[in-house]
């Protein structure tokens, strides 16, 4: 269990959102508030229930998109869940805090829905957004240059066979 790696199937690009409210909260701060004994569950048979990008993944994001320190983060700090819940309210599919804090994303269907909640979001006092898109496996390749060469890249990108 555990032992068996398959590659992914190429997905679709994503336009995100990342909001940046005006309330910060430390890492420290975070994880002092967390008082969990373990941020792993060592005695499940799963610890990370999903860890695949395919289109069973992508219609289940708001299930899937999960984060330990939202309640504590939103509990110390409201205005990062209102940034969070503004994210929803003007079309994200999905949103989530990220990593420990200050900021949240969202998900958007597409460029003009991101663009739609920037226009919203824009008069937000002290938020600052930035708009970014996941990119596809061979313009991450690609961009690795020379360091794609472990994942089987001969010439660059080309002849690339990770499965896709």
């Amino acid at each position: 269990m555990g032992t068996e790696v398959k590659p992914v199937k190429e997905v679709k690009a994503e336009h995100l959102l990342i909001v940046k409210p005006a309330a910060k909260v430390s890492t420290a701060e975070a994880y002092k508030a967390f008082n969990a004994p373990a941020l792993t569950k060592v005695a499940s048979d799963i610890v990370l229930s999903i860890s695949r990008a395919d289109e069973q993944f992508r219609n289940s994001y708001p299930d899937a998109l999960h984060n330990d320190f939202e309640p504590v983060v939103f509990q110390l700090k409201p205005e990062i869940e209102r940034a969070k819940n503004a994210l929803l309210d003007v079309g994200a599919r999905a949103s989530l805090l990220a990593g420990s804090g200050s900021s949240v994303f969202g998900v958007f269907d597409n460029q003009a829905a991101q663009e739609r909640a920037v226009d919203a979001l824009g008069e937000e006092k002290g938020w600052r957004l930035f708009r970014c898109a996941t990119i596809a496996r061979a313009e991450y390749l690609s961009a690795l240059g020379e360091c794609a060469a472990p994942l089987g890249a001969a010439d660059g990108i080309k002849g690339i066979d990770i499965g896709a």
